[in-house]
């Protein structure tokens, strides 16, 4: 491998543009895309159309909005592509008056050959989802009604005064199916139905609507969704056919003569083997197309012109695409190496175009063709792959009682199969999630393993891709055989000599949280932890989670009816066992696993004395969202493991940027390393590395403080010392160089605390191709990071259709949801984010 190739690592990994939500024009030859991508100065993720062909692959971005855009949908006749957005309308007179709850997203059609886009649709809850009518002279949309002009006067009113206080289901809305004309823009209102309408589709007549509802529009409901038909004309709906259980992602085929749909095998268990099914538009009963194969389908889409279904399905730790027709079940080609798929769609001549990950790359967009090759459309993750050393990674088996467990095993680069190493186990959500054999995960793993940790994610019975039996084999056993599953899988890496037994630690997110605050009341193996939202007491999470019905989902009874289970299998019974250092990482949003469960946590664990730490991050729901608070993360959890997990190394330990670092009486606190461009300094010099430092006095001091800009220092991994160009500096809103390496700054003690500080950003000429860095200020240990190539100067480019949005609007409400550059095997995320089996996973 060349030596030019950088140190993993999470803000390379977060910068990769993340390409999903393929859309195939009618004619097959062009798609349309969603590509999402970190804003690191506004701490966002945003998500832009674009486009592709299938015979000229070279993507152009199509959308430029501050807000994002999402959800592409093609006209049937190849002209236009809808989409989904909060972004203001530039043809029409801003409002007098923002509204307090932010912009809603709206339905907008563009040009399919370049043009502005334009809004059809003013909404004043939003709309939903939308599909075109066949003629693609219209479309019908979903959304919330609107409440009566005197009652939304009312409620605004009550907000500016501050008298709004909520009571709990008594401000719902609603759904209603509304139809609009490209030409006119005047919605016309078709049907008002009940609160829970989430998902629908058009019949090819154009005159039929199927839709799912779980009646109440509660989110703890997901266990009741029914299937309906609407004959628009007649305005009636009739149920589709009666089954228990949740129906989910109604889709029409394309002779108007079936639908299909996802829903669990098993009706009582939400987090049973989820299949595709299909029924005749008229009812009856419907035929499971798995049945006797063990995977878990994520979506469904109809082939055109050949018949028959597509599925994307989860096979252990890969995808499959899979064609099911009247002749059965065929596999659809992937490649030469298992992969997992974002979103897939169909074209009309049976080219599958799919967003495809591996272990050796991160997403892109690739057209899968019927006869088993595979062309590469987008290269959004080129740049990772050629400029960075990915780690080595397999897929291990063990056995734990009666089942077979895999999981997947990442590597250091260049570690030796003979090295007993630090290990990290990671423990996915859900627990009817999974572990895949992809380069990326919520967790991360590629980072950690090129900070020098074996990494294992097991797949612990529970988890989905293995069959309805192994998915609910940990009904009414959580911590359980699933806790054994996972120790099964850590003594066969200790057996085989690749991890070292006095330097194991465990992290998790959601479910993933309750099995590390499980695993350190039940054993002493594990040198730290990372308990990242998760569950802690079982009665205090059914009590304060928006989606309750887990508890007794998995339990089999609510705890009033079987207090005993909830006291057995809840972590906080067993708090005095837990000696193991922990971190604990929590949204203050989370509605999914309250944040009153970590919060219990911590305070049981510091009044008992316990080595613990607490981190709560704004504006935060279930798992992290925003750039910077992942970058907080991945540092505090790498620093924790860092002191508990690694052997002493000789010489002094390094810290990572964002550390408190306390040596003899002084902190200090490396809080940036940024590129900058400034006044005193050319392009043409290089590249300019501003280096922001904080130093202070714990203590009161008597004298000032001489302080030399030569005392900090900056080395490259390769290529020894880099140049100090001065000192980078705040004058009149802008940013200036201030050139020279003898400069001393003089610091006097504060007259009402006697301690002395002062912060300073010294420059530094670095590499262009970035690389290591090791950051040393005299008497401090020192501080190392990594910086990846410095992107190329200049602008984007313009769009070919649209100018970029000139007015900065809020994000979109709360609860309206932005793609992220993270695993998101699931793409309806209205849903899926209600939904019971997966309901503790990570986005």
């Amino acid at each position: 491998m060349p030596e030019t190739r950088q140190r993993l690592s999470l803000r390379a990994l977060l910068e990769t543009k993340v390409p999903h939500s393929p859309s195939v024009s009618p004619e097959g030859r062009r798609v349309v895309f969603v590509v999402a991508e970190s804003d690191f100065e506004e701490s966002r993720v945003t998500a832009h159309l674009w486009m592709v062909g299938l015979t000229d692959p070279r993507p152009r971005q199509l959308t430029y909005s501050w807000e994002g855009e999402r959800e592409p949908l093609w006209s049937p006749d190849g002209r236009w592509i809808a989409f989904l957005s909060a972004r203001p309308d530039m043809t029409e007179a801003p409002p007098l008056e923002e509204e307090e709850e932010g912009p809603r997203e709206q339905l907008w059609v563009i040009p399919a050959d370049g043009g502005e886009a334009r809004r059809l649709t003013k909404a004043r809850e939003g709309v939903r989802s939308f599909r075109w009518t066949p003629d693609s002279e219209a479309l019908v949309f979903l959304a919330p009604e609107s409440r009566p002009q005197a009652l939304q006067y009312a409620r605004d009113d009550a907000r500016k005064r501050k008298a709004d206080a909520c009571v709990e289901q008594q401000d719902k809305l609603r759904r209603q199916f509304w139809e609009v004309e490209l030409e006119d823009r005047k919605p016309e209102l078709l049907f008002t139905g009940d609160f829970g309408i989430a998902e629908f589709d058009l019949s090819p007549d154009g005159k039929r609507i199927v839709f799912s509802t779980n009646y109440t529009g509660d989110a703890n409901d997901y266990h009741q969704y029914d299937l309906f038909v609407l004959e628009i004309e007649q305005g009636e709906p009739r149920k589709l056919i009666e089954r228990a259980g949740g129906q989910f992602a109604p889709r029409w085929s394309p002779d108007g003569r079936q639908i299909a749909f996802l829903a669990p095998i098993d009706p009582a268990l939400s987090y049973s083997q989820e299949c595709p099914w299909v029924v005749d538009e008229a009812g009856g009963e419907p035929r499971n197309l798995f049945a006797g194969l063990r995977y878990d389908a994520h979506s469904i889409v109809w082939r055109a012109g050949a018949g028959g279904l597509c599925a994307v399905a989860a096979d252990g730790t890969a995808d499959r695409i899979v064609r099911l027709g009247p002749d059965g079940l065929a596999d659809a080609p992937l490649g030469e190496s298992p992969a997992c798929v974002l979103d897939a769609d169909v074209s009309s001549a049976g080219v599958i175009v799919a967003a495809l990950e591996s272990v050796a790359a991160s997403p892109d967009l690739y057209a899968l063709q019927p006869d088993g090759s595979r062309q590469r459309l987008t290269e959004m993750g080129k740049a990772l792959e050629e400029d960075y050393i990915l780690p080595r990674q397999e897929v291990v088996r063990w056995r734990s009682g009666e089942w077979e467990i895999e999981g997947v095993l990442t590597h250091p680069s260049g570690a030796r199969d003979d090295a007993a190493l630090p290990l990290v186990v990671q423990v996915h959500g859900g627990p009817k999630g999974r572990a895949t054999n992809t380069l990326r995960s919520y967790h991360e793993h590629a980072v950690w393993a090129a900070e020098g940790y074996r990494v294992l994610k097991p797949n612990y019975r529970g988890s989905e891709g293995y069959g309805n039996a192994f998915s609910t084999a940990n009904r009414r056993d959580l911590g359980g055989g699933d806790f054994a599953d996972i120790m099964a899988g850590v003594d066969l890496l200790v057996e085989r000599g690749l991890a070292d037994p006095a330097h194991i630690g465990i992290m998790g997110g959601s479910y993933g949280g309750y099995m590390t605050n499980w695993a350190i009341t039940q054993t002493d193996r594990f040198a730290a932890a990372i308990s990242m939202f998760g569950i802690f007491s079982l009665v205090s999470d059914y009590s304060n989670s928006e989606i309750s019905r887990w508890e007794p989902d998995y339990m089999g009874a609510h705890y009033w009816d079987d207090p005993a289970i909830y006291r057995e299998r809840s972590p906080a019974t067993y708090l005095e066992q837990i000696k193991t250092p922990v971190l604990i990482v929590h949204g203050e949003s989370d509605t999914n696993t309250f944040i009153s469960n970590s919060r219990e946590m911590y305070r049981a664990l510091r009044d008992r004395g316990a080595t613990v730490e607490f981190v709560r991050y704004p504006r935060e729901g279930h798992g992290l969202r925003e750039p910077a608070h992942r970058l907080d993360e991945m540092r505090r959890c790498l620093a924790w493991f860092d002191r508990y997990l690694k052997r002493p190394a000789e010489g002094t330990a390094v810290g990572r940027i964002g550390d408190r670092i306390d040596h003899e009486g002084y902190e200090l606190h490396v809080l940036r390393a940024d590129d900058v461009e400034c006044a005193g300094w050319d392009r043409d010099e290089g590249r300019l590395l501003e280096v922001t430092i904080a130093v202070g006095s714990l203590e009161p001091v008597e004298e000032s403080w001489e302080f030399a800009l030569a005392e900090v220092a900056l080395a490259h991994a390769g290529e020894g010392a880099c140049g100090l160009a001065g000192v980078v500096a705040d004058v009149g809103g802008g940013k200036t160089l201030v050139r020279g390496g003898e400069l001393t700054i003089v610091a006097h003690p504060d007259p009402d605390t006697g301690r002395v500080s002062f912060a300073v950003a010294p420059g530094f000429r670095i590499p262009e191709r970035g690389g290591d860095f090791v950051l040393t200020v005299d008497g401090f240990p020192p501080v190392g990071f990594g910086l990846g190539e410095k992107p190329p100067p200049g602008e984007e480019e313009q769009p070919e259709g649209e100018p970029p949005a000139s007015r900065p609007q809020p994000e979109p409400a709360p609860g309206e949801p932005l793609p992220v550059p993270g695993p998101q095997k699931r793409r309806r995320p209205a849903l899926r984010a209600r939904r019971g089996g997966g309901r503790r996973g990570v986005p």
